[in-house]
């Protein structure tokens, strides 16, 4: 908690423990889709090696089971959000500040295809 404390800025630590509280909540209520979310590693190594990089950070999960997967992107200074909609196959970048990132829409959707 002492990372929220005064003027400092988010971190990974308190990213990856939202994208755990994220997987815990979807377990535990039924009513709620069910969420896969990755770390904050996952999209930089996405970026550095693609999908043989990361063949074993899945291997225990079936990513295609859940309804959605959050994928944080940390961009230097700024947190940005990828959302793979399973349902509605989609993919979603969501940027507060408007930006936009086909790079890394194109390495997730390159993604699902070698994991499917």
């Amino acid at each position: 908690m002492q990372t929220l404390a005064g003027l400092n800025w988010l971190n990974d630590e308190v990213i990856n423990f939202y994208m755990n509280l994220l997987m815990q909540r979807s377990e535990e209520r039924k009513d709620l889709p069910k969420v896969y979310a990755t770390n904050t590693f996952f999209y930089p190594k996405l970026m550095q090696s693609g999908q043989a990089g990361l063949k074993r950070w899945t291997r225990k999960v079936d990513i295609f089971a859940h309804s959605l997967m959050v994928v944080p992107v940390h961009l230097g200074v700024h947190w940005c959000l990828s959302l793979v909609d399973f349902r509605e196959k989609r993919i979603r970048y969501l940027d507060s500040m408007g930006g936009r990132n086909q790079p890394c829409l194109d390495a997730l959707l390159q993604y699902l295809h070698d994991e499917h």
